[in-house]
């Protein structure tokens, strides 16, 4: 400090010496500044690069050079054509660079080119500068877009869904209110959805007076987070009946909240009506099967299930019902010790498929009520995918049949 000092006396020296320390203290602070700003920039998560008047890159950031998988030091000195596949350098000399010559700025996406050969789209920023650089910054989007994609697959699947015709969608708040409804659940009520949208979904024509405080309770417990199936009877605007099954569905935020509610359901009126003429027709025919004194039953090839079997049946062969559904080969136990080889062959023949379209046997009983009695029994063979799945069987009592026939 001494060096600033003058020798003779007075107070223009100190005053010299002020002004050199303040310009050596505001350079100090402009550096201290400068290098804050470039430490900002090295560190900023947008490529940032600098451009002179004739394109070449005099600056590229850490970030920028990154993205397209450059050293900084790689692309200094290098023509921004270096940035950009062939096929788009057209547009940037005719549409993007006219654009900032005329109002000193441009934004967009552009797709950059990587040193490898693949691209990154990115979001794009030029700035011209009073001294004729250009100021470039460009963010990567590829999450971006991915993630914009993935959505637009999503809502091309949720369009899918209300689109088809077999399946009633509607979506509702997590209050109970309809917010959407696809056009094959409003066809059955014969409404617009204007007409519906914003009343409690509990109290739309979809429901009778009887089945809303159910529905209400379904919805109310999906909105806990719940995944609630249902089954309804319910009725057209002109009477006809039908039947649905379906499910209600939380729909939760990024937190696990739920947000919404989506309702579904499919018409199952023609299995419903199958199923109930089956059951019809089931009951006409354990009517008719317990009305016969001959023994009806229907077990697996294997004798491993037992489908069906009348209480004549159990009752031929000495067993009780509950004893043949837990095994259903448990009449065997009770075959005359000489008929048990020739009917284990049989069973055998019919496990491996090599038996006739009927077979009958012929073989005793040792009846624990009613001593030995003789049996006849047809097996018809149930086949599917030519494979035989199934034996049907009738068993006949034949014991007073063979005492008649035999020689006096």
């Amino acid at each position: 400090m001494t060096d600033y000092l003058q020798k003779e006396r007075g107070t223009d020296q100190y005053t010299i010496l002020a002004n050199r320390v303040r310009n050596a203290v505001e350079r100090r602070d402009a550096e201290r500044e400068r290098d804050r700003q470039l430490e900002a920039i090295e560190t900023a998560q947008e490529g940032i690069s600098i451009l002179d008047e004739d394109g070449h890159y005099v600056y590229v950031n850490r970030r920028f050079a990154d993205i397209h998988g450059y050293d900084p030091g790689g692309m200094v000195g290098e023509h921004w054509t270096l940035a950009y596949r062939d096929a788009d350098v057209p547009k940037v000399r005719g549409e993007i660079l006219p654009e900032v010559e005329r109002t000193g700025y441009w934004h967009g996406e552009t797709v950059s080119l990587r040193s490898d050969g693949t691209t990154v789209p990115v979001d794009h920023t030029l700035a011209l500068t009073d001294r004729g650089e250009l100021v470039c910054t460009v963010r990567d989007v590829s999450d971006q877009k991915e993630r914009e994609r993935e959505l637009q697959a999503t809502e091309r699947r949720y369009q899918a869904i209300l689109d088809d015709p077999n399946i009633l969608v509607a979506v509702i708040g997590t209050g109970g209110r309809l917010i959407e409804a696809n056009r094959t659940a409003l066809d059955y009520i014969d409404a617009d959805e204007e007409d519906v949208v914003g009343d409690p979904f509990w109290s739309t024509p979809w429901w009778s007076e009887e089945a809303r405080p159910a529905v209400r309770e379904n919805v109310q417990q999906a909105a806990t987070g719940e995944y609630v199936e249902y089954e309804a009877d319910l009725e057209r605007p002109d009477g006809t009946p039908y039947s649905v099954e379906g499910a209600i569905r939380p729909v939760t935020d990024g937190t696990g909240d739920v947000v919404s509610l989506v309702v579904s359901a499919c018409d199952v009126t023609e299995r419903k009506d199958r199923e109930r003429t089956l059951q019809e027709v089931n009951q006409r025919f354990e009517l008719l099967a317990e009305a016969v004194p001959d023994g009806l039953f229907l077990v697996g090839a294997d004798y491993s299930e037992l489908y069906y079997c009348n209480s004549a049946a159990a009752a031929l062969y000495g067993v009780d019902m509950a004893e043949l559904r837990d095994d259903p080969s448990a009449w065997m136990r009770h075959v005359h010790p000489d008929d048990v080889g020739r009917l284990e062959a049989d069973v055998e023949r019919q496990r491996n498929d090599r038996v006739d379209d009927i077979q009958r046997q012929q073989f005793r009983i040792q009846h624990p009520d009613r001593g030995t009695r003789w049996l006849e029994v047809e097996i018809y063979s149930v086949e599917a995918d030519g494979r035989i799945e199934r034996l049907a069987g009738v068993a006949t009592d034949i014991t007073e049949q063979r005492a008649q026939a035999k020689p006096q």
